[in-house]
C-alpha cells in the first residue's frame, strides 16, 4: 500500500488488502486507506468480509457508495441503504441478512463492561 500511495494516485484499488494480517496491522492498513480518502483520494475495496466493508464505509461517512454482487446481481447503495435492503423480505437473501445480525452483536459487545 505504501508503494501505491507513494505515486500519489487519484484512485487506490485494494483487493483483500488486509488478507493474512493480524488485527493490529489490519487496523493500521485501514487507517492508512482512510487517510488517503481523507486527502481526497478515491478508494475501491474488494472484500468478502462485511465487517471490514462496514468499518471502511462508516469511517467514510453515510454518503459512501458500496457496490455488492450477489448471485450475479449488482447493488450500489450507501451503508444505511444496504442495512435496510438486508432486512427487507424481498432482499437479496441470507448473505446480506448477516448484516443485521452483525450490527446487533456489535452493539451487544460494545455494552460489555471493560476492566
Amino acid at each position: 500500500m505504501a508503494r501505491a500511495c507513494a505515486i500519489e494516485p487519484d484512485v487506490l484499488f485494494l483487493d483483500e488488502f488486509t488478507n493474512h494480517q493480524d488485527p493490529a496491522h489490519e487496523d493500521l492498513l485501514e487507517s492508512l486507506a482512510q487517510g488517503f480518502h481523507g486527502q481526497g483520494g478515491t478508494i475501491v475495496v474488494v472484500g468478502h468480509r462485511l465487517d471490514q466493508v462496514r468499518r471502511m464505509a462508516i469511517r467514510g461517512g453515510d454518503a459512501v457508495e458500496i457496490a455488492i454482487v450477489i448471485d450475479g446481481r449488482a447493488y450500489v447503495c450507501t451503508w444505511p441503504e444496504l442495512q435496510r435492503l438486508a432486512t427487507e423480505e424481498a432482499g437479496p437473501g441470507p448473505f446480506l441478512r448477516r448484516l443485521a445480525l452483525a450490527s446487533e452483536s456489535e452493539v451487544a459487545f460494545a455494552s460489555v463492561p471493560r476492566s
